[in-house]
């Protein structure tokens, strides 16, 4: 899958460090890039609207004793938001232009602005979320790592108490809005937040090692630090790599990523079949792939004899991908039939808009066997002209 919440989180840190510096100076150059930061978190993924707040938080809590009076540090925030007005100009007028909804909020969605109004759905959805976020994070973080957390923010807030309320006032923003906002809960939302945890736990612990304490407590935050990645951070890497199926997460996460119609098992399977027929058998050129993850086939079949068109845009909506429907009956009708690679349940394009007849040559499970890949054979006239399992 191709997510964009592992650049957003690189991005919101580099706007972290952007921020304080443009708070501390006199040069109005920095605020400026204190709002491209800003930009940049936003232009990556919508979420990152989260990360306006960030100015404002750096005002109330200056990660370093300010230089300047308050309201010399006003000014650069001004400046940071007015350049982050101008740069969204142009990406508003053209998204209102095209009718988009990046912030899936319209009537038919789940997290719609009328939802926001009820205030008992509002409350159950917020508790109902932050309860599945906490459960999840007790299970990434591991007891092990909290506990370095919670060691971490009590010795950095002794040594910089508003370090510790500014990197805790963003996890909270962050944890409060994904909570508020996400009609339809994915905790990949949420990963936006584990440079600040884990900035949190190492600034505090690093305060032992910097500071004048006995060399005993110093040696004590090394051994920590070296016992979770020894103990947790590697073995996880190395199932990580080996079997992610494995792997310790929580229940949403392993159906998006491992069992759901997402994942990239069972579309493996099915390319490593098809790779492995001779061609006297399989000789069509081309392999069509109606599955969620038809770019995982497609990157999988790079540097083979075959070619795996995707539809142009991901639209996971049945009456969507018009052309590329089109392109299949095309395909089916000069050739005599086509192969396609789908998702027995939960398809993305139903089974009754591709070419008839279809018949069934494999089935590749996936874990939990609940949403399989099939190898379909369609549009030929008998049975025969189909390749056999």
């Amino acid at each position: 899958m191709n997510l964009q919440e592992a650049p957003l989180a690189s991005l919101s840190v580099l706007a972290l460090w952007l921020t304080p510096r443009s708070a501390e100076s006199r040069r109005w150059q920095r605020a400026v890039w204190a709002g491209i930061g800003m930009f940049l978190c936003v232009a990556t993924k919508s979420t990152g609207l989260i990360f306006l707040a960030l100015p404002v938080l750096v005002l109330l809590f200056p990660p370093r004793r300010p230089s300047l009076s308050f309201t010399r540090r006003v000014r650069p925030t001004i400046i940071a938001y007015v350049v982050f007005a101008l740069l969204m100009v142009v990406p508003v007028v053209y998204l209102i232009s095209v009718g988009a909804d990046p912030l899936y909020m319209g009537a038919k969605m789940p997290a719609s602005a009328g939802t926001l109004s009820n205030t008992s759905l509002l409350i159950n959805r917020v508790s109902t979320n932050l309860l599945i976020l906490i459960q999840a994070e007790y299970v990434y973080l591991t007891p092990l790592l909290l506990i370095l957390l919670l060691v971490g923010t009590l010795l950095l807030i002794r040594h910089n108490a508003s370090l510790t309320l500014l990197l805790m006032s963003l996890i909270s923003v962050t944890f409060l809005s994904v909570a508020v906002l996400a009609g339809k809960l994915w905790l990949r939302y949420i990963a936006i937040a584990a440079p600040y945890l884990l900035l949190l736990a190492a600034c505090g612990i690093a305060t032992l090692t910097l500071s004048r304490h006995s060399s005993f407590w110093r040696s004590l935050a090394w051994i920590a630090a070296l016992a979770y990645l020894l103990l947790i951070g590697v073995p996880y890497a190395r199932t990580a790599h080996t079997v992610p199926a494995d792997l310790p997460m929580p229940t949403t996460d392993r159906f998006e990523y491992v069992t759901w119609i997402a994942s990239g098992y069972g579309i493996r399977d099915a390319v490593e079949y098809l790779q492995a027929q001779p061609e006297t058998l399989v000789p069509a050129q081309t392999i069509y792939t109606t599955a969620a993850n038809c770019f995982g086939a497609k990157a999988l079949f790079s540097d083979t004899r075959y070619e795996a068109p995707c539809a142009m845009a991901v639209n996971w909506w049945d009456d969507a991908n018009v052309e590329y429907v089109a392109s299949i009956h095309d395909f089916a009708a000069k050739n005599g039939y086509v192969l396609i690679i789908a998702d027995a349940s939960a398809p993305i394009i139903a089974p009754d808009r591709l070419p008839q007849p279809l018949q069934v040559i494999k089935t590749f499970p996936r874990p939990d066997g609940q949403y399989n890949v099939v190898l379909y054979c369609a549009g030929a006239a008998t049975p025969d002209r189909c390749p056999s399992s």
